[in-house]
């Protein structure tokens, strides 16, 4: 029974730490497109491209250090890591006008939704095959 508790809160710690994680990207995310945009000046388009690169290293450092404490290879994991981003971004891209078109949603609900669906989709997949234990 103790083990089964210490269970739940290991992983009730790590999906806190997960969703902590992408609070402070989507803080530095909006940093980075009022700096880049509005006070450089600069297209939105390179704002998001440096988004992308930033998010894709700061995100796996923290996941791998902060959420997971994984020691693993680093380079096999950025690899997995970088196709997961590139795999669920094609799935919003695919799902969000699919739901907008077949459900008659806005937009930003199809977002929303989609979002939290991947969410849960890319911890499950971080935690048992990109930082597994």
């Amino acid at each position: 029974m103790t083990s089964n508790i210490y269970g739940i809160k290991k992983s009730l710690s790590k999906i806190l730490k997960f969703y902590f994680v992408w609070v402070i990207a989507l803080i530095w995310n909006t940093f980075i497109m009022f700096y880049v945009s509005d006070y450089l000046k600069y297209d939105y388009k390179i704002s998001i491209f440096i988004i992308f690169i930033y998010n894709m290293t700061l995100i796996f450092y923290l996941q791998k250090k902060f959420t997971f404490n994984n020691k693993k290879n680093s380079h096999k994991q950025l690899l997995h890591f970088f196709i997961l981003l590139i795999a669920l971004l094609s799935v919003s891209f695919i799902f969000v006008p699919y739901c907008k078109e077949t459900f008659h949603l806005s937009s930003y609900l199809s977002l929303f939704i989609i979002s939290l669906i991947i969410t849960i989709i890319n911890f499950i997949v971080q935690n048992y095959l990109i930082f597994k234990e």
